[in-house]
């Protein structure tokens, strides 16, 4: 008979089978700690504190002002100095951007703006960034947020090294980078926002883009598939008219610059001619109504403007007048719904960005019976933004936070994503790795010294 090779399950010694069981609860406590610091950190954000000078450091985010002064309906407030003179605005960063950080949830921030444009100050109030909570002293992200004193809001900042001679650079805060750069994104946004609602900034320029051609005309059903309409429905129980839940309004809109679906809207003669007559930075915006009620409303009879309907857009907001109004009874399309009414609205002044997203605002108004002609009104939202299936935009996508974390820091990228392969590759051959004892110490060292020393 052969001779039976028998394998024999890898055996470790009393003091071995030691070092591996505390090292496992090692692991485990650490992994544990971690997880309820990640947990306490990332749980539901507390709404941010309202804009109160009295109990906010509001004079150290606009040095030198010693009154603080409410405007009625703004999100903002005024600095004002000994003598009552206007030195400057503050807002908190919530009231006017929403930029979330490495949490998920925004970095409350107070910001102040000089009449000249430059930033006055900024303070950190509130934030769930985890690194800052068992790590980092949060000390830190203050002195980063102190850089940007007497910066002008418009200049261009980045978080790392900058290579162009016109960018200002910033140091991040090691092993806080997705944080520094979403403060950094939050500061400036909210700087310029701010300055653009007091009237020190013009409104941030359009960014260019273009549509997507499609020789073949979309039916009504593939319009609404592929998101090229928004829609607002409020019903008549919402409007306080009655309590039937059927439809006061019932809008279908959207930019119909796009031959597909311009052509199935409009027709292919009126799309044509529309399109011929649009100046350069014009748009073709469509709403169609199913509802009982109305969207035109009657001022623009009267004044020329349609109350009822606008658009926002960011700091924008478009309003429709009547010289800029061609009625459109339905849609050209064979498979469209009926539609009780319909306009095609002229966008124009440049102001208005196909990429980015939009609001539809709908307000209705009904007689509240407390007089002859005293109203109630009532405003709706629909928020809309075109696929890049039918508009592609040229904006930066450098200036997303992580994709500058990326992008600043891909040595570290590619030893990060050489270790974990690593790792992959030790636990994949885990027959040969445990096999032998001294190789197991050999490769825990290495383990703990490439944690230590780089991933941190």
């Amino acid at each position: 008979m052969g001779s039976r090779c028998t394998r024999h399950p890898t055996r470790f010694g009393p003091s071995q089978r030691g070092a591996v069981r505390g090292a496992w609860s090692l692991a485990v406590g650490i992994a544990v700690l971690f997880s309820a610091s990640i947990s306490a950190a990332l749980g539901p954000a507390k709404p941010p504190p309202p804009l109160d000078c009295a109990v906010l450091p509001c004079a150290e985010v606009v040095p030198g002002a010693v009154q603080f002064r409410a405007i009625e309906g703004a999100p903002y407030r005024e600095a004002l100095d000994a003598e009552g003179k206007l030195i400057g605005w503050l807002a908190m960063s919530t009231d006017l951007v929403d930029i979330k950080a490495y949490s998920g949830n925004p970095l409350v921030t107070l910001v102040g703006l000089s009449p000249d444009g430059v930033i006055t100050g900024a303070r950190v109030l509130q934030h769930g960034e985890p690194i800052l909570l068992i790590g980092i002293p949060e000390q830190a992200l203050h002195d980063f947020v102190a850089f940007y004193a007497g910066r002008p809001a418009l200049e261009r900042i980045v978080v790392g090294r900058a290579n162009k001679p016109d960018v200002v650079s910033v140091d991040a805060i090691s092993g806080a980078t997705v944080t520094v750069l979403a403060q950094n994104t939050t500061v400036l946004e909210t700087a310029r926002s701010l300055g653009a609602a007091v009237g020190v900034f013009s409104v941030t320029d359009v960014a260019p883009g273009q549509f997507v051609s499609d020789p073949q005309a979309w039916t009504f059903a593939e319009i609404v598939e592929r998101g090229a309409l928004g829609r607002l429905t409020v019903s008549e129980s919402e409007m306080g008219i009655s309590e039937s839940a059927g439809a006061y309004v019932d809008l279908w809109f959207g930019i119909a610059d796009a031959p597909q679906v311009g052509r199935s809207l409009l027709g292919d003669r009126d799309y044509a001619y529309q399109i011929e007559q649009l100046a350069e930075g014009e748009h073709l915006f469509v709403v169609l109504n199913r509802g009982d009620g109305s969207f035109k409303g009657s001022a623009f009879v009267r004044g020329g403007i349609f109350d009822r309907v606008r658009i926002q857009q960011g700091l924008r907001e478009l309003t429709f007048r009547d010289v800029d109004y061609h009625n459109l009874t339905e849609a050209a399309v064979s498979d469209a719904p009926e539609f009780t009414e319909g306009a095609l609205f002229i966008l124009r002044g440049g102001r208005f960005d196909p990429g980015t997203a939009y609001d539809l605002i709908f307000l209705g108004s009904r007689y509240d019976q407390k007089g002859a002609f005293s109203r109630e009104f009532h405003e709706f939202t629909a928020t809309h933004q075109l696929p890049t299936s039918i508009y592609v935009s040229e904006r930066r996508s450098d200036d997303i936070p992580w994709r500058q974390a990326w992008s600043n820091r891909r040595v570290d990228v590619v030893l990060l994503v050489a270790y974990l392969l690593c790792v992959i590759g030790v636990f994949s051959a885990r027959r040969w790795t445990t096999a032998d004892p001294d190789r197991i110490r050999r490769l825990h060292l290495a383990s703990v010294v490439v944690g230590f020393a780089m991933v941190g």
